[in-house]
């Protein structure tokens, strides 16, 4: 029934009523003639129905054989509303407007989930991805999902696995990332261990091979502490693959320096202009200019779950000229600080620090020297090879 109506709407109806003559006489024409018609009642002398619009030529004749008179009382339907509208160009227009519209919007990408992933950088994921077209804006036809997930898979350390999926105007990466396979120590190769570096021996615990110094004495860099040749108590001579745990109390010294006169660019001026953002199309909102220096920052309509691929650009120029620039006091010592906090965190990873000086020179610069007393390993393995002698 649901149907019909519809059907009726789409080709469009005509309610009319008909009055006079022979009523049987019509309906046996109409059905004679296969002229269906809907919603059939008598009211006050005449009877009222609908019919297609394409049998309205066919119920005016079975009415004149009838005898009866036919009076038109409502045309609706697609067809009749179009044709009111025919001379108001704007509305098909508009129409077709947001038909093409709509098919553009439902054919490129709106946003890119990723998921799965921890030890991969999620920006080395998002250079691949828009290496391979994936991307706010793409269109989704133009995308092989198959070949982004071995790119994926090829490119990046780590990743065994990628699915690539589209839906809708969203595609969804999920990353598999593989277990790192623990580090296996070949028994078979001989090793001696030797010192890093410089210092005296606070703990000295030998799992395998011969230890040839002890707690308390001095080594330096390259000292042999423990051989892979073991003589056993029959003289005879085994080849192992040496361990020990072997800390020493070091010494390190770190420096850092910064010139207070220095060589840079000094800023002049700031420049902005906007554009628009529409799936990937940058319109500018202002004429260009020239800058030395231009970054952006793009502010998108977003949910709470989505960002959308349209809002506005800002664009700023940085104009800057070459100058010479005199720092204060206070600017060296910080500049010259967080290079030398980035320093330390580098050197001493790992190590227990057990005591600590510093100084401080300024002149033309700022120096800042520190000395560390520091407890660390300081095995180094060193392998070597035996050649076997054949016995004849």
């Amino acid at each position: 029934m649901q149907l019909e109506k519809i059907e009726r709407i789409a080709k469009g109806y005509v309610n009319f009523s008909v009055t006079d003559g022979f009523p049987e006489t019509f309906f046996r024409e109409c059905k004679k003639r296969d002229v269906p018609l809907f919603g059939v009642s008598a009211v006050k002398g005449s009877i009222t129905a609908v019919a297609r619009k394409e049998n309205l030529s066919v119920v005016f004749d079975c009415a004149k054989k009838a005898g009866m008179a036919v009076h038109i009382d409502k045309r609706a339907g697609l067809p009749y509303m179009l044709a009111r509208y025919r001379f108001r160009l704007g509305i098909p227009i508009g129409l077709l407007t947001a038909f093409v519209l709509f098919l553009f919007m439902t054919s490129v990408v709106w946003s890119v989930e990723i998921s799965g992933n921890e030890a991969v950088s999620r920006y080395d994921i998002i250079e691949v991805l828009n290496e391979n077209n994936v991307k706010v804006g793409s269109f989704t036809e133009n995308i092989d999902c198959k070949a982004v997930e071995l790119e994926l898979c090829e490119q990046l350390d780590g990743v065994i696995l990628a699915t690539v999926n589209i839906f809708g105007c969203k595609i969804f990466v999920d990353i598999t990332e593989g277990v790192a396979a623990p580090e296996i120590t070949d028994e078979k190769q001989y090793t001696n261990l030797i010192a890093a570096k410089d210092g005296e021996i606070v703990r000295f615990d030998v799992l395998e091979g011969d230890g040839v110094v002890g707690v308390g004495m001095p080594v330096v860099k390259g000292d042999l502490l423990v051989s892979g040749v073991e003589v056993l108590k029959d003289n005879t001579v085994r080849y192992v693959h040496a361990k020990a745990l072997v800390v020493a109390r070091t010494s390190t010294v770190i420096s850092t320096s910064n010139a207070l006169n220095i060589s840079a660019y000094k800023l002049t001026g700031i420049s902005d202009r906007y554009l628009f953002y529409l799936f990937g199309l940058k319109i500018p909102l202002w004429f260009a200019y020239n800058g030395t220096d231009v970054y952006e920052n793009k502010y998108l309509a977003d949910t709470k779950n989505t960002v959308f691929p349209l809002g506005i650009i800002r664009q700023s120029s940085r104009d800057t000229v070459a100058a010479e620039i005199s720092l204060t006091e206070e600017q060296g010592r910080l500049i010259c600080l967080n290079d030398f906090a980035l320093k330390a965190a580098e050197v001493l990873a790992d190590t227990l620090i057990v005591d600590a000086s510093a100084s401080y020179n300024i002149s033309n610069q700022i120096k800042i020297e520190s000395k560390y007393t520091c407890e660390e390993d300081i095995v180094q393995e060193l392998v070597f090879e035996v050649e076997e002698q054949q016995t004849t």
